[in-house]
């Protein structure tokens, strides 16, 4: 948002074009790297780097969605599903982890991912996550940001 913002930082952003895909392409060969690796369990733990060469992976492909926003490459970003679930992203966050302990709680299971049942269950966590944030992004979250904006400019 910031960069969208600021022209100078979009025109600096613009200059270095090249910079963020070869970044972008390096961080994604260091994530397939590291994923391989861990594949074999060398005994790495990835809560510190993985996590943050995931995040600079992220921030790269954002910058590179806004490099190229309006392009054919980016089209499938303007679907209207993805800005429906763009809505209720930060709902998506704060339930999902809720959903997913219960629905596994119901079944007596422990959470993860070792069989087709339990990819079944996840499944389903999903769906009931959706469900919920929906309904509370129309319920809660939008009549208050409607109250938010006549507030700002009033």
């Amino acid at each position: 948002a910031y960069i969208l913002r600021k022209p100078t930082a979009l025109s600096i952003i613009c200059r270095r074009r090249q910079w963020i895909i070869g970044g972008f392409i390096l961080l994604l060969a260091g994530a397939a790297v590291l994923d391989a690796a861990l594949a074999r369990d060398i005994g790495f733990h990835t809560s510190f780097w993985g996590n943050s060469l995931l995040a600079v992976l992220y921030t790269f492909a954002i910058l590179l969605a806004v490099l190229y926003a309006g392009s054919s490459c980016t089209a499938f970003l303007r679907l209207d599903l993805l800005r429906r679930l763009g809505k209720i992203s930060y709902g998506v966050y704060l339930v999902h982890g809720i959903a997913l302990m219960s629905i596994f709680s119901i079944v007596g299971r422990p959470v993860g991912l070792k069989s087709l049942w339990d990819a079944g269950l996840i499944g389903i966590a999903l769906m009931l996550t959706i469900v919920l944030c929906t309904i509370s992004y129309h319920r809660l979250e939008a009549p208050f940001l409607r109250l938010a904006k006549l507030s700002m400019y009033s």
